[in-house]
Formats: C-alpha cells, sequence, structure tokens
C-alpha cells in the first residue's frame, strides 16, 4: 500500500477543534502547516509514526499538512474549527 494512501485514512479528527492526529508509515517526518496564503504557520519534525499535533492559537480555516519523509511529499487538508 502507498504512503499517500496510509496518511489520508490516518489523520484525523478532521474537521478538527484543539488536536490533530496522525499516523505516519515511518518515524521520522517533518510536518509543514502551511495555511491559504501560502504561509507557514506551524512546523513538526516527528519522532515516532503516531503524532499528536496541537492546533493551539491556530485561527479558524483550512490548512494544508504538507508531510515530507525521505523523498516524498505528501499534502493533507484540514479543517480548523
Amino acid at each position: 500500500q502507498n504512503v499517500s494512501a496510509k496518511v489520508k485514512r490516518n489523520a484525523y479528527p478532521n474537521p478538527a477543534n484543539e488536536i490533530v492526529n496522525i499516523t505516519l508509515p515511518e518515524d521520522n517526518a517533518q510536518i509543514d502547516i502551511v495555511n491559504v496564503l501560502g504561509q507557514t504557520v506551524k512546523s513538526v519534525n516527528t519522532t515516532s509514526a503516531n503524532e499528536t499535533i496541537s492546533l493551539e492559537g491556530m485561527e479558524k480555516g483550512m490548512y494544508f499538512f504538507c508531510i515530507k519523509m525521505h523523498d516524498k511529499t505528501i499534502t493533507k487538508k484540514v479543517i480548523v474549527e
């Protein structure tokens, strides 16, 4: 199964309020959270395959979670309410 399908199924809840849980196929990844204006509002370096990301301080709206693992980048759209 490909990496994109695994991440697509395992980013929840969506829409989200306070946190987003992401299950990754591998331990080390960088997640950049980008707003609709293209500005990176938060970056997280993961250390496990199961990450909980706090949305504290983020305004309501649509964000793109750009997940970079080795030579692959996957983008997941998340709504913050």
